[in-house]
């Protein structure tokens, strides 16, 4: 699958091919195995969280656009990570 085919929808969580690695910050890591990560999307370079399903799940990567990962996904302990993360942006 082309980078630009499982980037076009904005807003969902977008399937990574498995090829590509990117680097980035790891947020949580869940007890089950599973893995958020804040990353750069590959083609415009803006922030985005990479989710990592655990081996015995059997999911895909996927890649979610910060905005919906915040509304539409919950309050967990990865969503808290990331506030977290940029309240360090603008602590004095």
């Amino acid at each position: 699958m082309a980078k630009k085919q499982f980037l076009q929808a904005v807003g969902t969580a977008l399937p990574c091919p498995r090829l590509m690695r990117m680097t980035g910050r790891t947020l949580y890591e869940s007890a089950n195995g599973d893995i958020w990560r804040l990353v750069r999307d590959p083609n415009t370079g803006g922030p985005v969280v990479e989710h990592q399903p655990n081996a015995n799940s059997g999911g895909r990567t996927s890649l979610i656009e910060i905005g919906h990962f915040l509304r539409a996904e919950g309050n967990g302990p990865q969503h808290q990570a990331l506030l977290a993360l940029i309240g360090t942006l603008i602590e004095g």
